[in-house]
């Protein structure tokens, strides 16, 4: 812990920049500071510049002086106000991280740090520390398997060959396969001669049923198949204003493309009726 220095409170210097964030402090606080110091003393010391000005502990300081104090033990950071404004500022806002503010504070709080450092946001450093869980392991009894593939083995076949065939191509999508068994259409069931594949719901529905119980299998790999027909929808949330405050503050003006395209007498624009014709198009996802 650093030295600490017994300063007359007189010799004090406040800052625009503390009421420019905070305002000033109501009276109940003052008081609430006062009766604080008064049972426990000074738990956290103010701090300051080397030449006086206050960083941390403004209303501690106003509690001091409704008590009568006229000295206060102070812990000096190793900067001037009138030559360090900048690193003056940074500290101000850290030392004020705990006080709950309102949504204008932490705004004028986020264009301080709007310069950034690039180390991940508050939300994120929430994220990870709560995913770091310890817990016992549980056995997990008995199990359930889905029905064996037995009559659709001749689909099955046809949709593996498929796959391997446009390899280059993976992930596809239950669609792209169902298409490329209409070119030559397996049977259903061996065992029925007349459930040749065709291109109704009942065997789309076969065919996906018998995907999943190949990769289920092994048959199949996982990475092979994909159903971009279901997108994944997610959206950030924020616990506070702050770290959305700061996102929006960061990439101002971030997100903004000029349309090259603009001067351009013509060009090309390609355009396909089904989403399983993306990946022929654009060549394989990464």
């Amino acid at each position: 812990m650093k030295k600490l220095t017994l300063v007359s409170i007189s010799e004090l210097e406040w800052s625009g920049e503390q009421e420019g964030l905070y305002g000033p402090p109501s009276n109940s606080e003052i008081m609430e500071f006062a009766e604080s110091i008064k049972k426990r003393g000074l738990i956290h010391y103010p701090v300051i510049t080397k030449d006086k000005f206050i960083i941390s502990g403004h209303r501690r300081i106003l509690g001091c002086m409704q008590l009568g104090r006229k000295f206060v033990r102070c812990r000096i950071e190793p900067i001037t106000y009138k030559n360090n404004r900048k690193r003056f500022l940074k500290l101000l806002r850290d030392a004020n991280r705990q006080r709950v503010k309102k949504i204008s504070e932490v705004l004028k709080e986020e264009l301080i740090d709007a310069a950034g450092n690039g180390a991940e946001s508050e939300l994120e450093r929430e994220i990870i520390e709560r995913s770091e869980i310890s817990v016992e392991a549980m056995e997990i009894e008995g199990e359930k398997r889905r029905f064996q593939i037995k009559g659709n083995k001749p689909l099955l076949d046809a949709a593996i060959k498929i796959i391997n065939e446009f390899r280059d191509y993976w992930p596809l999508a239950d669609r792209t396969i169902h298409y490329k068994l209409l070119n030559d259409p397996p049977l259903r069931n061996k065992n029925d001669p007349n459930s040749t594949y065709r291109n109704e719901p009942y065997y789309y529905h076969a065919l996906t049923g018998v995907l999943t119980r190949g990769r289920l299998s092994g048959s199949i790999p996982w990475e092979a198949i994909v159903d971009e027909t279901r997108p994944f929808v997610s959206w950030d949330v924020c616990n506070n204003t702050s770290p959305f405050i700061k996102e929006q503050v960061d990439g101002f003006m971030k997100g903004y493309h000029r349309n090259f395209l603009q001067s351009q007498p013509n060009w090309i624009e390609i355009m396909a009726e089904k989403l399983t014709l993306l990946v022929q198009l654009l060549g394989p996802l990464p």
